[in-house]
C-alpha cells in the first residue's frame, strides 16, 4: 500500500527539515520506533496513492517501510508485507 503524505508532517514527526536529514536520523533512531512513526503517519492518510515509480528521485528503504521522494518534491510511504515463508527457526 502507497499513501502520499504531506511533507511538513513527516518532517516534522522526525524533527528534520529535508529529505537528507530524514535518513541521517531514522538511522539514529530505534527501528520500532520509526516502524512506530510510520504506521502512524500512513494510517492517517485514507487515500491510497499510486506511484510512478519512474519518477523517484530519492529512497529511505526500511524494513518494512519505503520513503519515496518524487522530482516534483512530493513524499511518498509504501508499507511492504512480509511474506512468511513457513520455516521455523533452529534456535
Amino acid at each position: 500500500m502507497v499513501v502520499q503524505v504531506e511533507k511538513d508532517l513527516l518532517y516534522a514527526t522526525f524533527d528534520v527539515d529535508c529529505f537528507a536529514s530524514l535518513q541521517t536520523n531514522i538511522d539514529t533512531m530505534s527501528p520500532s520506533m520509526v516502524e512506530y512513526y510510520l504506521g502512524d503517519i500512513s494510517s492517517s492518510v485514507e487515500d491510497k496513492s499510486y506511484i510512478n515509480k519512474s519518477n523517484i528521485q530519492q529512497t529511505i528503504a526500511l524494513d518494512e517501510y519505503s520513503i519515496y521522494k518524487d522530482y516534483s518534491d512530493n513524499l511518498y510511504i509504501e508499507s511492504v508485507a512480509r511474506v512468511d515463508d513457513g520455516t521455523l527457526s533452529l534456535w
